[in-house]
């Protein structure tokens, strides 16, 4: 599972690298950021119930 988001976040990531502005990353990486903690809460909320 690992190497298939890693392939992922490579594909996902080029697009705005090559085409994008500086802006454009950063907002990439917070957006990223913030869903990768919204699903760790949620996935502990499911093992809860």
């Amino acid at each position: 599972m690992n190497s298939m988001n890693l392939i992922q976040g490579m594909v996902v990531f080029n697009t705005p690298a090559q085409h994008g502005t500086t802006a454009d990353i950063a907002f990439y990486g917070v957006v990223y950021q913030m869903f990768q903690f919204l699903l760790t809460s949620v996935f502990g909320l499911m093992r809860t119930l």
